[in-house]
């Protein structure tokens, strides 16, 4: 017979279970949230330094094909051979109009996004960072202007 001040052997163990699940629980949510951190800080990172580094490049060919008086292909391929653009995948030069003037991959010629053309040629400038393969994607494209007016974009 149990008496009213004795407490059953499976309550017991019921509610241990119960407290050791729950603080199982929290050591799982914990450890999850802490392992997160680490690798989306590392993500934000990466993606701020690319975009820093590509700002300045585009900010450079920008600053450098604005002295062109009547840009064409030919001129505004040679300011670039001049800039040392090799390690970058893709360089295009558009004008005011958002027509292509230059692209490097002309073989290819894969369209830019005209949402993103519509937004640099406002002057805006567009950053995009994509993880694909492995390793991750960036792209910029910023208006080039002259005396404050816009004169086309470029694109990295």
């Amino acid at each position: 017979m149990i008496q009213r001040n004795q407490i059953d052997v499976n309550t017991v163990f019921q509610i241990l279970f119960q407290t050791i699940e729950e603080a199982c629980f929290l050591l799982l949510v914990l450890l999850l949230l802490l392992n997160l951190y680490p690798i989306t800080s590392a993500r934000d990172s990466v993606i701020a330094e690319k975009r820093s580094a590509l700002t300045a490049q585009a900010s450079t060919v920008s600053s450098a094909l604005s002295g062109l008086d009547n840009p064409n292909a030919e001129s505004i391929q040679e300011v670039l051979r001049f800039l040392d653009l090799s390690s970058l995948q893709r360089t295009v030069v558009l004008d005011e109009n958002g027509l292509y003037l230059y692209d490097s991959n002309r073989l290819t010629r894969q369209p830019l996004l005209m949402y993103d053309i519509e937004k640099a040629l406002r002057g805006s400038t567009v950053f995009r960072s994509n993880f694909r393969d492995g390793a991750f994607a960036s792209s910029i494209l910023m208006p080039t202007s002259r005396q404050g007016v816009i004169t086309g974009a470029v694109y990295l």
